[in-house]
């Protein structure tokens, strides 16, 4: 696939080939972590994006993660919001039976209708060996 560019006035016209989208892999030591760091699916690129369907509660939100796409989630947000922490102090069994929706509006404030979109922030470990995951945006749906 090639782009073109034409600027008239000065005469100009330009054709290139654009390059692939630089994937983002695994590592086998993270100088930041100062461990090894897996790259979802084996590498993605930054326009990749998890998708989840909702309404669901963050129980079956992490459920889900865990079965479909082998991710543990330790931390849920929403922009500088906190929606789940698996070391968070209290009672997690009031906020498992939550509707993510339901958490997001009490937490964030926001007054939507509940037909949007919103990209949460996950922070997680694969499922299988405990190691800690990059991951594309999960972009979780309200409703349809």
């Amino acid at each position: 696939m090639r782009d073109c560019f034409m600027n008239l006035a000065i005469s100009y016209f330009s054709f290139l080939e654009p390059q692939p989208a630089i994937m983002i892999k695994s590592v086998d030591y993270d100088e930041t972590l100062a461990a090894p760091k897996k790259a979802y699916n084996d590498g993605f690129t930054k326009w990749d994006e998890i998708v989840v369907d909702g309404p669901c509660t963050i129980e079956e939100l992490i459920e889900n993660l865990k079965e479909k796409y082998k991710i543990l989630a330790i931390q849920i947000g929403c922009g500088t919001k906190c929606l789940f922490n698996k070391y968070m102090a209290g009672n997690k069994d009031e906020i498992f039976k939550k509707e993510v929706y339901e958490l997001y509006r009490e937490i964030s404030e926001d007054k939507t209708d509940g037909k949007t979109s919103v990209c949460l922030i996950l922070y997680a470990v694969s499922a299988e060996d405990r190691t800690h995951m990059k991951l594309p945006p999960l972009k979780y749906i309200f409703s349809h």
